[in-house]
């Protein structure tokens, strides 16, 4: 019991990845490769929505649409958050179990949409 409580303080004091990181009202990513993709889908539904503006992809566009369905299952930078409280273990274990279950009550995107998301990949890849 002493050695689990000694390690409970040291991870506690030692400030885990993601832990002080603020909570939203959607699951937003916390480690920089989970940051990158984020900001990669961004990138790639911005470029797919100015090409249905100057007329190079119709409106309903599959991939546009796939990337669109992508995104809403992360928060925005705009929405509302808060810092955790972290006081102890309890509190502590509160943040990944509130990041859990954000992670499963996301939309799940359809195997369509991450077979063309990989084709697009794979496509580019190869250019």
């Amino acid at each position: 019991m002493k050695r689990i409580t000694i390690m409970m303080a040291c991870v506690i004091l030692s400030g885990c990845t993601g832990i002080k990181e603020p909570i939203g009202a959607k699951y937003t990513p916390t480690t920089n490769v989970g940051a990158f993709v984020l900001e990669d889908l961004k990138a790639a539904k911005t470029n797919l929505d100015q090409a249905v503006q100057v007329g190079a992809l119709r409106y309903d566009d599959p991939a546009r649409k796939c990337l669109t369905a992508a995104l809403v299952r992360f928060g925005t930078d705009d929405q509302e958050s808060f810092e955790p409280e972290i006081k102890g273990a309890l509190s502590y274990m509160t943040v990944p179990y509130i990041r859990g279950q954000q992670l499963a009550s996301r939309q799940p995107v359809s195997d369509e949409c991450k077979q063309l998301i990989g084709d697009l990949m794979v496509k580019g890849l190869s250019i």
